[in-house]
């Protein structure tokens, strides 16, 4: 067993941590072991921690696959936080402050040698001094422990307009905005609002040489130098339209570099940097005429990959002379982002992360724009649907997105109340595959049931079943497949969606069964008005702390505050507690078998 470091004697300087600390995290890590447990075997920050497990991550998976089940939630990463903060006596552990640049420090925070904002604030409201801050938690027993521990409150810097700028007309500003990842309802009002805070309400700062610029095609573009420029007056007729007119798309993945290696044609090929793979895919040859490659490898590959793909955008940010880059995407986007902050040579380009989800599953995110808009589709679709079910008298499976999280699924469900049955993938996480299994025919007893009860009350027999995309892998990754109700199990081989038709089975009362997806339909609507309003917040908010000089973060509504959200904190994907209140009313409304996971 390995034997625990002692903690190192607290200096006035920061700890530096050499190759063998990084690789006894990294052990520990993969070990399984607890933050508070690596933290007391080595003396580490948990900052420092989760910068560790942020690099195992971004080595090892997919930008888009799902976290570590072990990274805990916002409250209990808040409440580790606290309890080491309290308990060894380190208010640093509890600095969530937001930094700049190396070549705007003279002028960042500056009353003096600061550029004084041109935009009073009876136009842009009333500058936020940067000691003006808002708590990361309401929960009374937490700021109680940290008052009584004499140690600061964990709080989040508020965003707002500046006093004080690092860019003047002088400095020929140039700022780009990037749309990354899936589609999400809004994201043409956060680049609209972005634009137009720079092109109108800073529009001194815009002089000749400057300018506002667009990048097409996600990460794509950001690689191929794909940029074009952007005036309020095009962004404008964006306002109320669906999707991304600059185009959306995600990095390459750790799937997509498998698929090349193995000589495969990968899913995404958008200007990715699969020629720096061609090397090792020779020597390969040359070594192993089957040209196989292991888990490891692979993963090894896919860092080659990202670390080229942060390289060529960081210089041709530079060489475009791109001072402000806005990059709008979910939490694989911001890792992206925070990694492009912190690169070793990035000393021109501010780098601002605007939260994207449709899912809601970004961390240190109250309400992720784009929500609200697919709650309200998903939820106008499942009841039209309910009428197709209703009046033929078959069970209508629906497939909802939620890759990692069953927010849209559970929140459409419960707001139709038309629902029977919602699969999510939350209901099994932390499940043995037995255990999934008994769940499963626990859920088809159910739904057996409630035909018979419709039946009873003589009413028409029908069903509606919500599925959360994600749910198939949890299943997959536990080698579990759904029971056949004729006995055995469906076969793997067809759509889930067909597979979750199979399991209801044939049903006495019910005349047949129909599936539909409307995915796509729901992610590429139009904004709604709380939406689109939310999206317009958010763009001028990270518009007004770019210029002031901070750097490396994300803009957030955290509890009912705005504010600015260290992009190394975004990590891991938020989940539905299915032991929590809200869980337990979706439930009640279909009436299904308790899951109780988590």
């Amino acid at each position: 067993m390995r034997e625990p470091k002692s903690a190192p004697k607290q200096s006035g300087r920061p700890r530096r941590y050499s190759a063998e600390d990084i690789k006894t995290i990294e052990d520990l890590v993969a070990d399984g072991k607890t933050v508070n447990e690596i933290q007391t075997a080595t003396g580490a920050t948990n900052n420092k921690i989760y910068e560790v497990i942020r690099s195992i991550e971004i080595q090892s998976q997919s930008a888009t696959a799902t976290m570590p089940a072990s990274l805990p939630s916002e409250r209990a990463r808040l409440k580790d936080i606290i309890d080491k903060a309290v308990t060894e006596g380190k208010p640093e552990e509890l600095d969530f402050s937001i930094g700049t640049l190396e070549k705007h420090r003279k002028r960042f925070q500056n009353p003096v040698s600061g550029i004084v904002n041109p935009v009073p604030q009876e136009s842009v409201g009333v500058y936020r001094e940067p000691s003006r801050a808002k708590a990361v938690t309401s929960d009374v027993d937490q700021l109680d422990k940290c008052l009584q521990a004499g140690i600061p409150i964990p709080r989040f810097l508020e965003a707002g307009p500046r006093r004080n700028l690092v860019f003047s007309s002088n400095d020929k500003l140039r700022a780009a905005v990037v749309t990354t990842g899936g589609l999400a309802p809004g994201l043409n009002a956060v680049v609209h609002s972005i634009v137009y805070r720079h092109t109108k309400t800073y529009a001194a700062l815009l002089t000749a040489g400057g300018g506002m610029y667009g990048f097409q095609n996600g990460i794509a573009g950001l690689i191929n130098d794909d940029m074009i420029p952007l005036s309020r007056e095009d962004t404008e007729q964006w306002l109320d339209v669906g999707g991304s007119k600059l185009g959306s798309g995600r990095g390459a993945t750790k799937s997509d570099v498998a698929a090349y290696l193995m000589g495969k044609a990968p899913e995404s090929t958008w200007g990715h940097q699969y020629h720096v793979l061609d090397r090792l895919v020779a020597i390969r040859r040359s070594q192993d005429e089957s040209g196989s490659w292991t888990d490891s490898e692979i993963s090894d590959a896919f860092e080659k990959v990202q670390r080229e793909e942060l390289d060529i955008v960081r210089s041709n940010l530079k060489n475009k002379g791109i001072d402000i880059l806005y990059v709008i995407g979910g939490d694989g986007s911001l890792r992206f982002a925070n990694h492009l902050a912190k690169h070793p040579e990035n000393d021109h380009t501010i780098v601002v992360g605007i939260p994207k989800t449709m899912d809601n599953d970004v961390m240190w995110v109250w309400t992720s724009f784009g929500y609200a808009s697919a709650v309200d589709q998903a939820t106008q679709v499942i009841n039209t649907l309910h009428v197709e079910a209703e009046s033929t008298r078959r069970a209508g499976v629906i497939e909802i997105f939620g890759r990692d999280s069953g927010f849209v699924a559970a929140n459409a469900a419960f707001a139709s109340g038309h629902v029977d049955l919602v699969l999510i993938p939350e209901a099994f996480l932390g499940k043995q595959p037995d255990e999934m299994l008994t769940l499963l025919h626990e859920y088809r007893q159910h739904l057996v049931r409630e035909v018979q009860r419709k039946r009873l009350q003589l009413k028409a027999p029908h069903l509606v079943i919500i599925v959360a995309e994600g749910t198939e892998g949890v299943l997959r990754e536990n080698d579990v497949a759904l029971p056949h109700p004729n006995g055995g199990f469906v076969p793997t081989n067809i759509s889930f969606l067909e597979q979750v038709s199979e399991f209801i089975g044939r049903i006495e009362g019910l005349s047949g069964r129909f599936t539909n997806k409307p995915m796509h339909l729901v992610r590429s609507q139009e904004p709604n008005a709380q939406d689109r309003i939310y999206c317009q917040r958010l763009g001028a908010l990270a518009v007004d702390n770019a210029i002031a000089g901070y750097n490396d973060f994300m803009i957030s509504q955290w509890m009912t505050e705005y504010v600015l959200v260290p992009l190394w904190m975004v990590e891991g994907r938020k989940k539905v507690p299915t032991k929590g209140m809200f869980w337990l009313q979706v439930e009640e409304t279909t009436g299904q078998p308790h899951a109780g996971s988590a």
